[in-house]
């Protein structure tokens, strides 16, 4: 069984200050073409850089998702 956490971005409270762009070692944050926060999930190591740095609280490590490669 494989487990990843996954960041979870809330663009209400992103203020768009980019602490979590500048503190992420893997430059795994972006601005899309509006203007909102995303991440660019093959870059991502899920460190969890971007939510400590966040002033807002707008990023945070608390999905995970699990799969099974096994099949009966």
């Amino acid at each position: 069984m494989t487990k990843i956490t996954v960041p979870r971005l809330d663009l209400k409270r992103c203020t768009r200050c980019g602490a979590c762009i500048k503190s992420c070692p893997e430059s795994a944050l972006q601005y899309d073409a509006k203007g909102d926060l995303e991440i660019i999930p093959d870059r991502c190591t899920y460190c969890g850089i971007c939510e400590s740095s966040c002033p807002e609280g707008a990023v945070s490590l608390v999905y995970t998702i699990s799969w099974s490669n096994n099949r009966s």
